[in-house]
């Protein structure tokens, strides 16, 4: 609603259309689209191993801040082995792709939250990955009735993904954001850009 606040006091006399696309940049591109509303990460090309900055569009605003939530379930006593990720087209899969990739953690399952966390909830993977504002409700969902828990990023993976990732930054998730967070949890974050 923020961009559309914006937006509408820009243009006062012209209709704005929500319009979502898993592709937004190419829609850019192609003139189909004038503004986008979009994770730092789509500024990026996808490459796990040299991401390019995309230097066919600008960011006119910050509207946001998505953090990365690392989430496991309850009963699990070894180690996490598989996550579920967001669909592999989305920036957050893109993110969570990467993510998995440099923990070494298979990715079996790919989906919208509720395919994740009926996943997590199932014991078909031991964690999941969302990249999502602070509280959203499907995460609260996730924490409440899937049997999960919020846990840190590992430290290495941290320092990593900030070199691989420029648009991913450090950040904490302050004790109590959600229900059994006891202390702080350090995680990564990407700005939503209009």
């Amino acid at each position: 609603t923020q961009a559309f606040t914006a937006l509408g006091a820009v243009f006062p006399e012209r209709t704005i259309e929500l319009d979502a696309t898993a592709i937004p940049v190419e829609r850019l591109v192609q003139g189909r689209i004038r503004f986008v509303i979009a994770g730092a990460e789509r500024f990026f090309s996808p490459a796990q191993d040299n991401p390019r900055r995309e230097h066919r569009m600008e960011a006119l605003a910050v509207l946001g801040t998505r953090s990365l939530h690392y989430l496991v379930r309850k009963d699990l006593s070894g180690p996490v082995r598989s996550l579920a990720l967001p669909p592999p087209e989305s920036g957050a899969g893109q993110v969570g792709a990467l993510v998995a990739g440099l923990m070494d953690l298979s990715t079996p399952i790919t989906g919208e939250a509720d395919v994740m966390i009926q996943a997590m909830a199932s014991g078909a993977v031991d964690g999941a990955l969302f990249l999502s504002e602070l509280g959203a409700s499907h995460l609260l969902d996730a924490i409440e009735a899937g049997g999960a828990r919020l846990v840190s990023l590992p430290e290495d993976i941290l320092d990593r993904l900030s070199l691989r990732a420029p648009y991913l930054r450090v950040a904490r998730i302050a004790s109590g954001t959600y229900p059994e967070q006891d202390d702080g949890l350090d995680t990564l974050a990407a700005q939503v850009l209009l």
